[in-house]
């Protein structure tokens, strides 16, 4: 990252900006195990890559069969041993956006194992609205580790939530042997929503305004209430193509530990 490095370093991980440099690419796509991502771009053929500048405001539509990929800020170095893992921005998330890590010869998403020296980009799949790409935008966080042991085992979890206090309900700690740990924490879903007035949720509904992060948009002009449901049971629809759902517990993560949400059904 060039400019403004202390601004995007959180507490367990850095928020790289958007460069200018971008493409429209067929989605699904993956840089070839042998060639950087230049060079592999300069593998399709002109008509499914298009180049883009985001110093000017950029549109990108979901329902498609393009994905737009965007090159991060400057240049990145791991030394042997070391490796980043990346993942969405929450509120990425929360907009239904796929945001996936891509690097030079390297053809698994999200993950970057050194020794590395080169640029690295994201694939941007956008699957409810649409959206306004820009520069400086961030949309990933980037984790760097090493070595392999870094998880947290459930016996390792129970010590920290019982010294940390890292879940909450109705404001207050949860006891150790009241919080549920199978491979990680497990959170539920509050379908009475006693909480918040009956209300559980929030489903995206349609809207042809593209979402600009940088404006503070009423959530009604994209998403609509979703009511406790009177026999304690949620209906998904076909057509619904993005829930967002309160959880009952709330969690509270300290600097010293970073969390990644897994989607688990039961």
């Amino acid at each position: 990252i060039t400019t403004d490095v202390e601004r995007h370093i959180q507490p367990a991980s850095v928020d790289p900006p958007l460069s200018s440099e971008a493409y429209i690419i067929p989605s699904g796509w993956k840089p070839d195990p042998e060639k950087t991502i230049i060079e592999s771009l300069k593998s399709l053929p002109r008509k499914e890559c298009q180049p883009l500048d985001l110093t000017a405001d950029v549109v990108i539509v979901p329902n498609c069969d393009s994905a737009w990929l965007v090159f991060l800020e400057g240049t990145y170095r791991l030394p042997t041993g070391f490796w980043l893992r990346s993942s969405p921005k929450s509120t990425e998330g929360r907009l239904g956006n796929l945001v996936q890590l891509v690097a030079d010869r390297q053809t698994n998403y999200d993950e970057v194992h050194g020794p590395y020296d080169g640029r690295l980009a994201v694939l941007v799949t956008p699957r409810v609205f649409l959206n306004t790409l820009y520069k400086g935008l961030t949309l990933n966080q980037l984790r760097l580790f090493c070595g392999a042991y870094f998880t947290l085992g459930d016996d390792e979890l129970r010590r920290e939530i019982a010294h940390h206090e890292l879940v909450y309900d109705n404001g207050k700690p949860v006891p150790t042997e009241r919080v549920r740990i199978h491979g990680g924490l497990e959170l539920h879903v509050d379908l009475e929503g006693k909480k918040s007035q009956g209300i559980i949720g929030f489903r995206a509904i349609r809207n042809p305004v593209p979402i600009d992060r940088r404006k503070k948009t009423p959530y009604e002009n994209y998403f609509e209430p979703i009511l406790a449901p009177t026999n304690g049971r949620l209906i998904i629809l076909p057509d619904d193509k993005l829930l967002i759902l309160n959880s009952i517990e709330c969690v509270r993560i300290p600097p010293h530990l970073g969390a990644e949400m897994d989607a688990v059904v039961q």
